[in-house]
Protein backbone atom coordinates (compact mmCIF):
# COMPACT_ATOMS: atom_id res chain seq x y z
CA UNK A 1 0.00 0.00 0.00
CA UNK A 2 1.28 3.41 -0.86
CA UNK A 3 2.04 5.79 1.76
CA UNK A 4 2.06 9.69 1.40
CA UNK A 5 5.84 9.68 0.76
CA UNK A 6 5.48 7.47 -1.73
CA UNK A 7 2.64 9.39 -3.75
CA UNK A 8 4.23 12.62 -2.89
CA UNK A 9 7.36 11.57 -4.81
CA UNK A 10 4.91 10.24 -7.36
CA UNK A 11 2.94 13.39 -8.03
CA UNK A 12 6.76 15.43 -7.95
CA UNK A 13 8.39 12.80 -10.69
CA UNK A 14 5.52 13.41 -12.58
CA UNK A 15 5.43 16.91 -12.87
CA UNK A 16 9.03 16.93 -13.58
CA UNK A 17 8.75 14.52 -16.30
CA UNK A 18 6.28 17.66 -17.68
CA UNK A 19 8.65 19.76 -17.30
CA UNK A 20 7.35 21.91 -14.13
CA UNK A 21 9.74 23.88 -13.16
CA UNK A 22 7.52 24.67 -9.69
CA UNK A 23 8.09 20.47 -9.74
CA UNK A 24 12.00 21.23 -9.94
CA UNK A 25 11.79 24.18 -7.05
CA UNK A 26 10.18 21.74 -4.83
CA UNK A 27 12.36 18.54 -5.14
CA UNK A 28 15.23 20.77 -4.57
CA UNK A 29 13.66 22.47 -1.64
CA UNK A 30 12.67 19.29 -0.55
CA UNK A 31 16.49 17.44 -1.16
CA UNK A 32 19.17 20.06 -1.34
CA UNK A 33 20.35 19.91 2.20
CA UNK A 34 20.46 16.10 2.53
CA UNK A 35 22.33 16.12 -0.54
CA UNK A 36 25.09 18.94 0.10
CA UNK A 37 25.88 16.67 3.06
CA UNK A 38 26.32 13.41 1.26
CA UNK A 39 28.31 15.93 -1.24
CA UNK A 40 30.73 17.41 1.65
CA UNK A 41 31.45 14.46 3.40
CA UNK A 42 32.74 13.31 -0.18
CA UNK A 43 34.44 16.64 -1.32
CA UNK A 44 35.48 17.68 2.01
CA UNK A 45 35.15 21.52 0.60
CA UNK A 46 32.25 24.16 1.02
CA UNK A 47 32.92 25.33 -1.61
CA UNK A 48 33.37 22.46 -4.28
CA UNK A 49 30.39 20.82 -2.63
CA UNK A 50 27.78 24.13 -3.15
CA UNK A 51 29.40 23.60 -7.12
CA UNK A 52 28.69 19.74 -7.32
CA UNK A 53 25.22 20.02 -6.20
CA UNK A 54 24.48 22.20 -8.83
CA UNK A 55 26.06 19.20 -10.93
CA UNK A 56 23.94 17.07 -9.09
CA UNK A 57 20.89 18.54 -10.09
CA UNK A 58 21.73 19.21 -13.83
CA UNK A 59 21.84 15.53 -13.85
CA UNK A 60 19.05 14.34 -11.62
CA UNK A 61 17.58 16.82 -14.40
CA UNK A 62 18.72 14.87 -17.48
CA UNK A 63 18.12 11.55 -15.87
CA UNK A 64 14.45 11.67 -14.70
CA UNK A 65 13.59 9.13 -16.86
CA UNK A 66 16.02 6.45 -15.26
CA UNK A 67 14.18 6.31 -12.04
CA UNK A 68 12.10 3.59 -11.51
CA UNK A 69 10.01 3.97 -8.15
CA UNK A 70 10.07 0.09 -8.55
CA UNK A 71 13.57 -0.65 -7.81
CA UNK A 72 13.65 1.99 -4.78
CA UNK A 73 13.07 5.28 -3.15
CA UNK A 74 13.32 8.72 -4.60
CA UNK A 75 15.79 9.42 -2.04
CA UNK A 76 17.85 6.77 -2.45
CA UNK A 77 17.95 7.25 -6.09
CA UNK A 78 19.23 11.18 -5.57
CA UNK A 79 21.69 10.35 -2.91
CA UNK A 80 23.14 7.72 -5.01
CA UNK A 81 24.03 10.53 -8.14
CA UNK A 82 25.12 12.82 -5.27
CA UNK A 83 27.75 10.75 -4.14
CA UNK A 84 28.58 9.52 -7.86
CA UNK A 85 28.85 13.29 -8.71
CA UNK A 86 31.25 14.19 -5.25
CA UNK A 87 33.02 10.41 -5.80
CA UNK A 88 33.87 11.62 -9.33
CA UNK A 89 35.06 14.93 -8.76
CA UNK A 90 37.50 13.74 -6.64
CA UNK A 91 38.93 11.45 -8.97
CA UNK A 92 39.74 13.96 -10.78
CA UNK A 93 43.10 15.74 -12.49
CA UNK A 94 41.69 19.32 -10.73
CA UNK A 95 40.99 17.77 -8.06
CA UNK A 96 44.37 15.37 -7.39
CA UNK A 97 46.64 18.68 -8.58
CA UNK A 98 44.43 20.94 -5.85
CA UNK A 99 45.22 18.69 -3.61
CA UNK A 100 48.92 18.83 -4.35
CA UNK A 101 49.05 21.99 -4.34
CA UNK A 102 47.62 22.40 -0.88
Amino acid sequence: MPNKEQDRNAELISGLKAGNEDAFAKLYDAYSNLLFGVILRIAGQREEAENLLQDCFVKIWEHLDSYDPSRGRLATWLINIARNTAIDFTRSKYYSQKRKNQ
